[in-house]
């Protein structure tokens, strides 16, 4: 009864983790980071081209940073996807292999970690090129963006269900 009760658990958490993914990954096409226009030419988010008032200097090691570690995060993104169809295929197995569910769960976590601190390494280094008005704008702006990963997807007037924030119906 308690490894039935376990699997169906790890069964209903693994769901709800790719549940939470697809939503980042439909966010991250329907609204990309990097928005249309002149800013995008250059690599460059056009907050930090108008609010920042950036000099050419500084938008050059930008766009050339950017693009480093895009060059850096583009397989690990492809890894991860290679591993999400994994686990969702062992998702659909009439027998799904708990063991393997979980492993798949955790070299994903670790392989989002890796981007996440490529990202923070890359804000700290491109930092030091900007002023402490330009620093604090830009914390402020990947602040808010990312206020929205910190909602949880459950809970009272929460989640995809009938009078769910996220109900369009």
């Amino acid at each position: 009864m308690k490894e039935r009760t376990l699997t169906y658990l790890v069964v209903v958490l693994v769901v709800i983790n790719v549940a939470a993914l697809g939503t980042i990954i439909y966010q991250r096409l329907a609204n990309p980071f990097w928005s249309r226009g002149h800013s995008e030419a250059m690599g460059i988010p056009p907050e930090l081209s108008r609010g920042f008032r950036l000099n050419s200097t500084q938008r050059e090691a930008l766009k050339e940073s950017r693009q480093r570690v895009d060059s850096l995060i583009a397989p690990i993104h492809a890894e991860i996807g290679q591993k999400r169809q994994e686990l969702l295929k062992e998702m659909d197995s009439s027998q799904p292999d708990t063991a393997q569910i979980d492993r798949l769960v955790t070299e994903i976590g670790a392989l989002q970690v890796t981007i996440e601190k490529t990202m923070i390494h890359s804000f700290l280094e491109n930092s030091k090129t900007f002023s402490p008005e330009q620093r604090d704008a830009f914390l402020k702006m990947i602040n808010k963006r990312a206020k929205w990963q910190d909602k949880p997807m459950m809970g009272p007037g929460q989640g995809f269900g009938r009078g769910g924030d996220r109900d369009h119906d």
